[in-house]
């Protein structure tokens, strides 16, 4: 009898733990597919690819791991800023596992504001205190300068690898940021966003949202981006790039953030990560 009844007690147990379990994805934040769409696992590098709904806006989250610093690179469509290309196109170049898109360097747009280097070449030094700047050092850990002046940018210690100036910054030091002012991102209008995180040690996370053009799509606020960003764990560092129809996630050498029919534009770099 004692045996029955240790046995009925664990079903009960069972069935508890089985109706919580069932339960966890409505306390999230953003509700997520149950497994990865995309996956790449080679012996130096792995991401994998999710995707959900937040607020009636898509998304898709790509998560990497790489083994060196060297992995994380950036690839331009030509010798100069002018130049530019389809982002697949660039990433298959490169010959990237993931690639998505930088920020808007095109030299047919003012650089006034900006502080832009590739790849340890110094391409623009105007940064004028206006728009948040994101750092990458030597050893692939992200620094995000608020605001960022000339002097700001001169006084980091650490070899700059790449900069980038669009922004603004997301999450700083594991905080979400919720004051925003309007440059040149259409801070308070919902559109396509993009945005490139670092979540530990060589660990890092991309994610895209679909936009107000896409069918059964809001888009996002900056404000609300943020959020979504933020829902994300270990989320340390995160700084929005280039939206709208420069948005792009590109999966061994084919977009995937296919939310409409929109097509994407042509764009003079994408931040790569390699095999």
């Amino acid at each position: 009898m004692r045996q029955g009844k240790r046995y009925r007690d664990a079903q009960k147990g069972f069935a508890c733990l089985l109706s919580l379990l069932m339960l966890l994805p409505c306390f999230g934040f953003a509700e997520t597919s149950d497994a990865p769409k995309y996956e790449y696992e080679g012996d130096r590098i792995h991401v994998w690819v999710e995707e959900g709904t937040m607020e009636g806006t898509r998304w898709m989250a790509a998560h990497v791991q790489i083994q060196t610093p060297e992995q994380l690179t950036n690839h331009m469509a030509g010798k100069n800023s002018k130049d530019k290309k389809r982002g697949f196109v660039i990433a298959q170049e490169a010959g990237a596992v993931l690639a998505v898109n930088g920020d808007l360097m095109s030299a047919n747009k003012s650089p006034a504001g900006r502080h832009l280097v590739r790849n340890g070449k110094l391409i623009y030094a105007k940064a004028s205190g206006l728009l948040d700047t994101l750092i990458i050092d030597q050893n692939g850990d992200f620094r995000i300068l608020l605001k960022a002046t000339e002097e700001d940018i001169q006084a980091f210690e650490e070899e700059i690898i790449n900069c980038y100036t669009f922004g603004p910054a997301l999450v700083v030091d594991g905080k979400m940021v919720t004051e925003f002012q309007d440059h040149s991102y259409s801070a308070f209008k919902p559109a396509q966003r993009m945005a490139i995180c670092q979540t530990g040690p060589l660990s890092y996370l991309c994610i895209a949202t679909s936009g107000p053009d896409h069918r059964n799509s809001k888009g996002m606020t900056i404000r609300q981006f943020a959020a979504l960003v933020a829902s994300f764990p270990d989320v340390i560092q995160a700084y929005n790039l280039d939206g709208g129809s420069s948005a792009q996630m590109i999966f061994n050498g084919e977009k995937i953030n296919l939310f409409g029919k929109k097509g994407s534009a042509s764009i003079a770099d994408v931040i790569c990560f390699l095999p």
